[in-house]
């Protein structure tokens, strides 16, 4: 049985944290960029895919703020 100090848990949870947000975040932009070319493929204006780019950048922002 081990026992945890406050301090060693919360390392261990912050370390944990940050691995799945570099995870997370490498797969979102290939994802983003995977999406941005297809619509380009579709011969989608680069304005247009600048726009929408944007707009599902701020939901993301704005709903991790309110979660």
């Amino acid at each position: 049985m081990q026992i945890w100090t406050t301090g060693s848990w919360c390392q261990q949870n912050s370390e944990a944290l940050q691995d799945w947000v570099r995870r997370t975040e490498k797969t979102r932009m290939v994802r983003a960029d995977y999406l941005l070319r297809k619509l380009r493929s579709f011969s989608v204006c680069s304005k247009m895919l600048h726009i929408f780019y944007k707009s599902v950048v701020e939901s993301v922002i704005s709903s991790a703020i309110i979660c």
